[in-house]
């Protein structure tokens, strides 16, 4: 599944922090909108990705806008999809 909070977040270019354990670990890394903190979840490494975001907020920002706009938009999921069901079609054919 596609967590919807994170393309809700990338569409109004607030960048996201997330495990790699999530959901949204695809998205994040795709865009460039935020950061994916890997392994455990600590304290100190929740420190650091928030001091990342505020460091680099504007890049993250327009990462996420670029995003929404490029790669996650209405119009390019429904050609991926297409692409899915073209080559199912194919596979059962």
């Amino acid at each position: 599944g596609s967590p919807l909070v994170t393309m809700e977040c990338l569409a109004t270019g607030t960048p996201i922090i997330c495990s790699d354990k999530s959901g949204a670990k695809e998205q994040i890394e795709e865009s460039k909108g935020g950061v994916v903190i890997t392994g455990d979840l600590t304290a100190n490494k929740l420190i650091a990705a928030q001091a990342n975001l505020r460091a680099n907020f504007e890049a993250y920002s327009q990462n996420a806008n670029a995003a929404i706009v490029n790669e996650f938009s209405v119009d390019n999921w429904g050609r991926k999809l297409v692409g899915y069901l073209e080559e199912a079609v194919k596979l059962t054919s």
